[in-house]
């Protein structure tokens, strides 16, 4: 337990605190907004320090740079953040209990990388994922996202014995390779969405909110290697 309490503790300082104070960190210079809506079927958060949503230390999607001239995504630590993603957030409207991923990433092309689960399980999306532009000063709605799919994925992958059945939850995730991003309703298919997030934020900002909505392509990569050799969600290579 005390280990672990030194593991939530140091994590928490090397990520915002804007969970924690209830509203937005500070937009940096040259960085603009990300939002997600959580679809309603996505299993909750846990609860857990504090009966605190801690970030996603225990679930999320990992929204990486996408290098548009080279068509790779960098190679990043797993656990320290990196200007080369977006640090998401978990905010709820507590009026329907209806959720969102919110996070800040600099004006670049970004793409969604995998999805994780606990830092024990996690899916690579390199077989067919979404790009799109993240603009600055701009709330940047992506889309929705339901992660059932994806839990389901997981589990029948460790049933079959691709995935280890145990891990320290501090050490690398254990990740399924070649996955396709599934789950994903980007505001073309679901138009909807947008009215719901910008009345939700304006609503919790207490001032008027627009978001943009960026254009959401498709791409595959091959896997990337790590430094040691090893296959890798990140540091992609160009498909021949």
């Amino acid at each position: 337990m005390f280990k672990k309490l030194i593991f939530v503790i140091l994590f928490s300082f090397l990520t915002p605190s804007t969970s924690f104070a209830g509203s937005f960190e500070k937009l940096k210079d040259g960085y603009g907004y990300v939002v997600i809506a959580i679809d309603e079927n996505s299993p909750a958060f846990e609860k857990n320090l504090f009966n605190s949503p801690l970030m996603l230390l225990f679930q999320g999607l990992r929204i990486m740079r996408y290098d548009s001239s080279t068509n790779t995504i960098p190679d990043v630590s797993l656990l320290f953040r990196s200007p080369n993603e977006v640090t998401l957030f978990l905010v709820t409207n507590k009026a329907n209990g209806k959720r969102y991923w919110i996070g800040q990433m600099k004006e670049n092309d970004a793409a969604i990388a995998m999805f994780h689960y606990r830092f024990l399980w996690g899916e690579c999306f390199n077989s067919g994922t979404k790009y799109f532009h993240v603009k600055r000063d701009e709330f940047n709605l992506i889309g929705k996202f339901d992660s059932s799919y994806s839990f389901r994925e997981m589990q029948k992958a460790a049933d079959e014995g691709k995935l280890p059945q145990s891990a320290s939850q501090y050490s690398n995730i254990s990740v399924l390779y070649d996955t396709e991003l599934k789950g994903f309703t980007t505001i073309e298919q679901s138009p909807e969405i947008k009215n719901e997030v910008d009345t939700f934020l304006s609503e919790y900002l207490k001032k008027p909110i627009i978001t943009v909505t960026p254009t959401i392509e498709t791409i595959s990569f091959n896997l990337g290697k790590s430094k040691k050799g090893e296959n890798s969600c990140f540091n992609y290579q160009k498909n021949n």
